[in-house]
């Protein structure tokens, strides 16, 4: 409730959190590794940014066919280090450079992010899903390289599992998935043995 009074944390035409909501969920995840991982460096309040602007309305207004008549608020998060971010392909192609404060990639596509100037020199597997887009910036700014793929496509079977653990053999596994897919994805009955 503390933080609803500062401003909106999910987009009305958009069935996602914006940047402030995302901003919530980073410090909870925070929270949560580093009471299992201590010694992990994570953002605090000070390091970060939002601005506000207005945008267009989100996939709900255009469910509706009403996106070039309603707005929402948008928030736009400024971390800090460095300005870009270089994506990889699976293979460990380069494929191209992103703004860290807008590095959306298909999670369908496995794809690494990396960071040289990133808090902490760990290679991580982030399974997530649309709900991540908000919290890239944070994790971009937070870990050198990020293993980006969604959770049903990694979590299909154990050997594709097996096969993504294997290859990449990151240092820290998140899971991060919408709340309404929570019940409906069986995340831990696919894990490998």
């Amino acid at each position: 409730d503390e933080l609803k009074k500062n401003g909106p944390i999910y987009y009305k035409t958009d069935s996602h959190w914006n940047k402030r909501g995302a901003w919530a969920g980073y410090k909870e995840l925070s929270k949560r590794i580093s009471e299992q991982i201590p010694g992990i460096k994570w953002l605090n309040d000070s390091d970060i940014k939002l601005i506000k602007s207005e945008k267009n309305g989100g996939d709900l207004s255009r469910f509706l066919r009403l996106q070039g008549l309603l707005s929402d608020t948008e928030f736009t998060a400024k971390v800090p280090g460095a300005q870009t971010v270089k994506v990889y392909d699976w293979h460990g192609e380069f494929k191209k450079e992103l703004p860290i404060n807008n590095s959306t990639i298909n999670r369908y596509i496995p794809q690494e992010t990396r960071n040289d100037s990133a808090m902490n020199k760990l290679r991580v597997l982030w399974l997530t899903d649309s709900f991540g887009y908000g919290l890239e910036p944070f994790m971009n700014a937070t870990f050198s390289n990020i293993f980006q793929v969604h959770y049903q496509k990694a979590m299909a079977t154990p050997q594709i599992m097996t096969g993504v653990l294997s290859t990449y053999k990151p240092d820290l596994v998140i899971v991060t998935a919408v709340e309404r897919q929570a019940m409906s994805i069986p995340f831990f009955t696919n894990i490998p043995k």
